[in-house]
């Protein structure tokens, strides 16, 4: 299964809650992942395994953006209801490759899925940044909560994420070109596979939502994905950011926050979902080998 979502976050509103002061237009995030599933959708046509090993089923997605709603209605329905689904390939902000890095998330999910994606990209090249995680805020989470196998392709943060800013003129083409190709070779080398692919838990999910009466809480970092950096390594901050006022800057690794222990992306969510908006929690950062602790008021995500 291949799949993409095509909603956004509609009209940006002033502080009135009425005026329109711009559109969020969702040019990376994600229309050029729904870009790249109907480009498959045309190369894979006819390209599937036999009938008896495997078929490649392409869907889009609404409802990503207020809670994974369609991802999760399109497990209980038709033709997915009572099948066996070998594998979920998401396609989320895909057109922003630089330096020709792609991350692709959840290959923990099934012990096959490591060799596969590293054998696919020999004929690539890509520089891909492997996460074992398949819990990323995306579509596949639903389908990785349900005992599917996943993967995910993602080109990384930027700070036009969920701005008016993400614009078409943004989307760099030849990247996008190339995780197409990578994409189709990944699918075609799943659905061509013999055998089956077991599914493998992952660490649990981050607790949702947060204490009631809060607001939940916006850093503005952005991460860079890398494993092995001890913590959350930082590409960068969001402009205007909490992060940024507190004095947070790229190459940072976020090692801890209010002295709990960061170790990936996934803690750091959940150490977020335990404060509120206006709390001034210390983050931990390692900056040029040195730990240094930074005072930082937690906002709301700006509308």
């Amino acid at each position: 299964m291949l799949g993409a979502h095509y909603d956004h976050l509609g009209l940006s509103l002033g502080p009135d809650g009425a005026t329109v002061t711009g559109i969020y237009h969702g040019a990376e995030d994600n229309a050029s992942g729904v870009a790249v599933l109907v480009e498959l959708a045309r190369r894979l046509h006819g390209e599937a395994a036999p009938a008896d090993r495997c078929a490649l089923l392409f869907v889009a997605f609404a409802g990503e953006e207020v809670g994974l709603q369609g991802a999760a209605a399109a497990l209980r329905a038709a033709p997915l209801a009572g099948r066996r689904v070998r594998l979920m390939l998401n396609l989320d902000s895909v057109g922003r490759l630089r330096d020709d890095r792609l991350y692709v998330g959840g290959l923990g999910s099934s012990p096959r899925l490591r060799p596969l994606v590293e054998d696919v990209n020999r004929g690539h090249g890509l520089g891909l940044e492997l996460s074992d995680g398949g819990w990323d805020a995306s579509d596949h989470v639903a389908f990785n909560a349900a005992g599917i196998p996943v993967l995910f392709l993602f080109t990384g943060a930027h700070p036009q994420y969920h701005t008016v800013e993400d614009r078409w003129e943004l989307v760099e083409p030849r990247g996008l070109a190339r995780v197409a190709d990578f994409a189709r070779d990944l699918a075609a080398a799943v659905a061509a596979a013999t055998g089956d692919f077991p599914y493998a838990p992952q660490a649990e999910l981050p607790p949702a939502g947060v204490e009631r009466g809060k607001t939940r809480a916006w850093l503005g970092t952005i991460p860079d994905f890398v494993e092995g950096a001890g913590g959350v390594k930082l590409s960068g901050v969001m402009p205007g950011s909490p992060a940024e006022e507190a004095g947070l800057a790229a190459g940072d690794v976020l090692v801890a926050m209010e002295g709990g222990a960061v170790a990936d992306l996934a803690g750091l969510t959940a150490l977020l979902q335990a404060h509120g908006a206006g709390e001034t929690v210390t983050v931990t950062v390692v900056r040029g080998g040195e730990r240094r602790d930074f005072a930082v008021t937690l906002r709301a995500r700006p509308r």
